[in-house]
Parts: C-alpha cells; sequence; structure tokens
C-alpha cells in the first residue's frame, strides 16, 4: 500500500471494507491454516492481533461525536489498537526481514515470562501493603509455587529480551533500525506518526489529569472532536488492514487455496489508482519477496 494515498480518509475506509470483508471468506480456513505456514508463531501473533483490534475497532467506529464521552472514550480504544498492531507488526517485519521466527519465538516465550514475573512481583508487592509485611521475594516465590530454582540473572535476561516488545523500543526499531531496503521500508517510517496518537491516548487509558483536563475544561475542543474521531478511526482501520492483508498474503505463500484473494483488493486499488492517475496494486506488491527460501 503506497503511503500517499493513507491520508486519503475515503480510500482507507474503502480498502478496509473490501479487505475486511475477503478476510472474513477466509477467516475460518485461517484459523487453521496459522498454524501450518511457514511462519506459525508469526501468524499467530498476526491472527489474534486482528482479533483484538477488531474487537476495539468495532465500538470505535460506532462512537457518536455528538455525545460528551465519544471523546475520552475513542482514546482508550485507540491505545490498544495501536500497542496490537506494532507488537505484531513488529514481529512480522523481523520474521520477514531475517527469513527465521526467533523475534516471534521470544515473544511467546521471553516476553510472556517477563510479564508473568512482573504480575507475580506486583501481587507480591500489594500483598504485603495490605498485610503490613515484609514482601515475600520474587525468587522465593517461585521456588515454593512453582518448583523452580531461577536464578535472579536468568529473569534480567528474560526481562531484558522482552523489553524489546515496548512500545518505545518499538518505535526507534522502525525509526533507526529497519533496514532501508525493506519492501515495506515507506510504510515503516509512516507508521512511526502513530505515536503521537499512543502518547495522548495514555493519558485517558491511565485515567491522568490531563485527559480530564482536555475533555473537561479545555475550551474550543469541541471544534475538533469530530476530526480527533475520524483520524483515530483512521488509524484504526489502517491498523486491521495491514495486518490481515500480510496474514493473507503469508499464507497465500504456501496454499493455493490463497491464490485469488487479492483479486478484489487488487481491484479496489487499481479503480483507485486509474481515479487518481497513479496506479496502485497494494500489499502484496510489497510481500511478494517474503517467500522462504
Amino acid at each position: 500500500m503506497n503511503p500517499e494515498y493513507l491520508d486519503d480518509f475515503s480510500f482507507v475506509k474503502g480498502l478496509y471494507n473490501v479487505t475486511s470483508a475477503v478476510y472474513s471468506c477466509f477467516e475460518k480456513r485461517v484459523k487453521t491454516d496459522k498454524d501450518r505456514g511457514w511462519w506459525p508463531h508469526t501468524t499467530n501473533v498476526l491472527y489474534y492481533s486482528i482479533k483484538k483490534i477488531d474487537w476495539l475497532l468495532n465500538p470505535l467506529e460506532q462512537l457518536d461525536p455528538e455525545r460528551d464521552e465519544s471523546f475520552y472514550l475513542m482514546y482508550v480504544y485507540i491505545r490498544p489498537i495501536i500497542e496490537h498492531f506494532f507488537i505484531a507488526y513488529y514481529i512480522q517485519t523481523k520474521t520477514r526481514v531475517h527469513g527465521v521466527e526467533h523475534v516471534a519465538r521470544q515473544y511467546y516465550n521471553e516476553r510472556f515470562n517477563s510479564e508473568q514475573f512482573k504480575r507475580i512481583g506486583y501481587r507480591l508487592k500489594f500483598e504485603a501493603i495490605l498485610d503490613r509485611r515484609t514482601p515475600v521475594s520474587l525468587l522465593e516465590e517461585i521456588k515454593v509455587k512453582y518448583a523452580s530454582n531461577i536464578p535472579y540473572s536468568e529473569i534480567e535476561r528474560v526481562h531484558k529480551v522482552g523489553r524489546q516488545f515496548d512500545f518505545d523500543k518499538i518505535i526507534e526499531y522502525f525509526a533507526k533500525h529497519v533496514p532501508e531496503d525493506d519492501v515495506l521500508f515507506d510504510f515503516n517510517k509512516y507508521a512511526t506518526k502513530l505515536f503521537q496518537t499512543y502518547n495522548i491516548a495514555s493519558n485517558y487509558l491511565h485515567g491522568g489529569i490531563l485527559a480530564d483536563e482536555e475533555h473537561f475544561r479545555t475550551e474550543g475542543i469541541e471544534e475538533s472532536k469530530l476530526v480527533r474521531l475520524n483520524g483515530n478511526v483512521f488509524w484504526g482501520r489502517i491498523c486491521s488492514l495491514m495486518l490481515k492483508q500480510i496474514l493473507l498474503e503469508i499464507l497465500r505463500l504456501r496454499n493455493t487455496e490463497y491464490k485469488d484473494c487479492f483479486i478484489p483488493i487488487q481491484h479496489f486499488n487499481w479503480m483507485h489508482g486509474r481515479e487518481n492517475g497513479r496506479p496502485d496494486i497494494g500489499i502484496k506488491t510489497y510481500l511478494q519477496k517474503i517467500t522462504p527460501d
């Protein structure tokens, strides 16, 4: 997908509708085939990220700009959409660029364990506060409850590897470290604009006072509500359609049953390109080089 089209709201809406319709036709097959492709860990991340994004995007699209709560809720919805998108997009980029699933496996191993360690640590901390006692150490808790003598150095290693999936690390990768010959290089750079929305939305998701100030007290903000709401819907649709097209293309490389899935998408792009004098055949062009050896 050519980034110059992404500023066209009507184009993105149409492409999202076509892509989602195609994806819906293949979704039952995708659910099974995601475990059988070239990169099953990567396709699983994509599959479940699409589900989560669409669960959040559907109510975001239904928000009424005339209702006061819509301005607040749109940021609550868009923030996790952006996070789900970038984690999945980062993983597929690493897999696609290097041809192996090393990072995808780290997501399901180190990132999973890192989050589990953090959850246990927070529980121990708050239990100690509530019970007015010295907190049990994380290592002791793991040893007693999980029968594991894991050293602290391993916990540190797990956290270090897991941090690559933090939002700031992902943005840094796309801004500074993604190979310039990557077939999606232009979109990679374009997508980093989402950090601005993510930053603002974090105040709303976490109940920040700055969000209250913007929502309840800033004069003249009513005029920008519709613009901001449309902008967040716009980004949500980009996140959804990009992952759907990427997942379908990865599966198409291994399974001939997907060979015609891009025809409606290509047709839409061709029609739009003809109207604007700029032919564009969509994500398929960018992904045609990713077939593993």
